[in-house]
């Protein structure tokens, strides 16, 4: 189902509103997600439900402060034990604070989180993020692993606690080449047909470039 927002940019396109700067549109699809995902966060912790990202790659520098990802220092200083790494900022509240941008002498972010459905309390004050490095098995990879958490009431400590109790589940889940076994099943299984190749190749003006991913590729 396409999203609301593209249905709502279309149908204004057509009728010629706006062609002359369609920037609008972009913006449109951003807040709609803005939107969406704040009523996935908010549904999870009404339901008592954590949300965990995991990603296998990682460019944040918050933890190390070096010209290069806080994942490239940590795995040459252990690059073989499994463990989890703390550091005393690993919860950060609001967009700010996520963002790595202090409050004094950046941009106003209420431009990038308006005024709209609730999204600049949101994203600006109520939202907080914990943290961590986690290799699961010896010898595995490196995940960065996030959570969206609500500050009204969870603080640092509660959140550390948060953080322990999802690595402890990622542990009990069986893993593959040291990822859990169902992120690796899901890649494994992706599929992109023909016809979707051709519409993005078209679409992005990639003909030329051959996919970096083998998941593009159809495998």
């Amino acid at each position: 189902v396409r999203p609301f927002s593209a249905r709502y940019a279309m149908r204004l396109a057509a009728r010629g509103w706006g062609l002359e700067d369609a920037r609008w549109i972009a913006a449109l699809e951003v807040a709609e997600k803005l939107v969406l995902f704040k009523r996935l966060f908010e549904a999870s912790w009404r339901h008592g439900f954590t949300i965990v990202f995991v990603a296998k790659t990682a460019r944040s520098t918050r933890l190390c402060g070096g010209p290069v990802s806080d994942i490239h220092y940590i795995s040459s200083m252990r690059p073989l034990e499994e463990g989890l790494a703390l550091w005393e900022t690993n919860y950060v509240r609001g967009a700010y604070e996520i963002t790595g941008h202090e409050r004094a002498g950046t941009p106003d972010m209420r431009e990038l989180y308006p005024e709209v459905a609730g999204i600049s309390e949101f994203y600006l004050d109520r939202l907080a993020v914990v943290e961590s490095y986690v290799r699961l098995v010896r010898g595995g990879p490196m995940l960065h692993i996030s959570i969206p958490l609500d500050a009204r009431t969870v603080g640092g400590e509660r959140a550390r606690e948060i953080l322990l109790e999802a690595v402890a589940k990622l542990r009990a889940v069986p893993t593959s080449r040291g990822y859990p076994a169902p992120l690796v099943l899901a890649h494994e299984m992706a599929r992109a047909s023909q016809r979707e190749l051709d519409s993005v190749i078209a679409v992005l003006g990639i003909s030329s470039i051959r996919p970096s991913r083998a998941v593009l590729g159809g495998a």
